[in-house]
């Protein structure tokens, strides 16, 4: 029990299956904080990792969500970064690792993400629907009940981003049941009839699944992809000729999305570029990024602010819609600069209260 204490006061983890791990009640502590922040945290999830590695990954998931955040608030041609969706479903595979308890976990990170997600839609819906009821009468509003509850891509506005939290939900569930069940090497093949589904979607734009349940084919080949690259075993010499590749090829295709020779990737709506390659690109442009990042992070500029967005990127992601509405619409403030920042510290302060509270 001691050395288990001891390495939460360092900010580290023992598994708490072992030996010296606390019972039930522990190992329920030591989820809760895995899942802070909507996925697992990696500082505690990873003992081999570096607070300065831990520190990279918030980071990258920080810089990622601004960019969320200028694409919902802005029309800036930020098509060329293509890779910012894909970078949310890396990460957690690259962090990835088989909990002991597999129904605790996913009934906890169930709750800890359809929690949020109901609280939030509801309280973000009711104005709206409360007009509609009387403007409209009770069948309209419980009409677009019905479409907010199917989620998806056919929900927009104030509720653009609310794909990405079931959709990240279904497919860290499916990818931990897998990696449960088969080997690594098995959910590397299913991964190919996965992308295919995927393919199959873009081709034909108008399916989709409620929840966003259609866009799981492609993301799930993102989160193996994130634990390859974490498990690969190179010869430092190989290694570095990989990486070598990896970012002269995913900044030649940033370049050709940028210039307009290859297509953009929308995620949300099943758009996904060329097949098999534009995903490839993206998941060598996110290694890329790493690398620079964890040499970024020392610096305390890049720690201090993208740091502590991407700890609060999962409400951020929630939240950031609504309150940059609200300052366009009702602040008229038409600068989206000034507007970017605003939302960023309006969404940044939720969380710190929701962390007070201890809801996040």
């Amino acid at each position: 029990m001691s050395d288990w204490l001891e390495s939460q006061a360092r900010g580290a983890t023992v598994d708490p299956g072992t030996a010296n791990a606390p019972g039930k009640s522990g190992r329920r502590a030591w989820l809760k904080r895995n899942l802070a922040t909507g996925v697992p945290n990696e500082a505690a999830d990873n003992t081999d990792l570096s607070a300065p590695q831990s520190m990279s990954l918030y980071a990258m998931r920080g810089m990622a969500i601004c960019i969320v955040v200028v694409a919902h608030a802005t029309r800036w041609p930020i098509h060329s970064l293509y890779w910012c969706i894909p970078l949310f479903f890396f990460l957690p595979g690259y962090l990835f690792r088989q909990p002991d308890n597999v129904a605790a976990y996913i009934g906890l990170i169930t709750r800890k993400l359809l929690g949020p997600y109901f609280v939030f839609m509801g309280v973000i819906a009711a104005p709206a629907l409360y007009q509609i009821y009387l403007h409209q009468g009770t069948e309209a509003m419980v009409a677009r009940v019905g479409v907010l509850l199917l989620g998806g891509e056919r929900i927009t506005g104030v509720w653009a981003a609310f794909w990405f939290p079931t959709c990240f939900l279904f497919t860290h569930v499916l990818y931990t049941l897998c990696m449960r069940w088969f080997s690594a090497l098995t959910v590397s093949v299913l991964c190919i009839p996965m992308l295919g589904l995927a393919t199959l979607n873009d081709y034909f734009a108008d399916f989709w699944l409620p929840l966003g349940l259609n866009i799981v084919p492609f993301v799930f080949p993102l989160m193996h992809a994130g634990w390859l690259y974490r498990h690969r075993q190179f010869s430092p010499r190989m290694d570095h000729w990989f990486h070598l590749a990896v970012i002269s090829i995913g900044l030649a295709y940033t370049f050709i999305v940028l210039v307009g020779f290859a297509p953009p990737l929308q995620v949300k709506i099943a758009k996904y570029g060329w097949p098999v390659i534009t995903v490839t690109c993206a998941v060598f442009t996110v290694i890329g990024l790493k690398l620079a990042f964890d040499r970024l992070v020392h610096r305390r500029s890049v720690s201090l602010v993208f740091g502590n967005l991407g700890k609060a990127s999962m409400i951020i992601m929630f939240v950031h819609q609504p309150i940059q509405l609200m300052i366009l619409n009702v602040a008229g403030i038409y600068n989206e600069p000034v507007r970017i920042v605003l939302t960023l510290i309006g969404s940044y302060l939720f969380y710190r209260l929701f962390k007070a509270l201890r809801w996040a």
